[in-house]
């Protein structure tokens, strides 16, 4: 009867760490997934600041020409029509201009610059106890 039991006991744990190892693997690809998208959503983001960089200098070239098309004689008019597109300007938009702004913050991009480097010199365990507290404390 005992031995019955510890077969009983010991398929259980087979069980147990089939299931344990199939979790992982799943946790394993599901956290490269995570980091793929977190870098690919860090890509767009750039790429959209890049773009709006060459909207306001299409725009910002737009009023130059404008200005020698007309002798500089319109200062006023230039300005009005930049005031009109600046009303029409969307959330997506203003979202972008405060992010290219942060750019080119030569202070803002050292500040990035040594969190990042601190950041990669830390061990594995300060590294998963730092993303855990911020998690935990960004959700809150």
């Amino acid at each position: 009867n005992a031995e019955y039991m510890g077969q009983i006991v010991t398929a259980q744990r087979d069980r147990f760490r089939a299931r344990v190892a199939e979790l992982e693997s799943e946790n394993r690809a599901l956290h490269e997934r995570t980091h793929a998208l977190a870098s690919e959503a860090a890509a767009l983001k750039k790429d959209n600041v890049v773009l709006y960089e060459k909207i306001r200098f299409l725009e910002s070239y737009d009023d130059i020409a404008l200005e020698r098309e007309r002798g500089g004689a319109r200062d006023a008019e230039i300005a009005l029509a930049a005031g009109d597109r600046s009303t029409a300007v969307s959330a997506a938009e203003s979202r972008y201009r405060a992010m290219y702004e942060e750019s080119m913050n030569p202070f803002a991009v050292f500040s990035k610059k040594q969190q990042t480097n601190q950041y990669e010199g830390l061990n594995a365990a300060e590294k998963v106890t730092l993303s855990t507290s911020r998690i935990l404390l960004g959700s809150k």
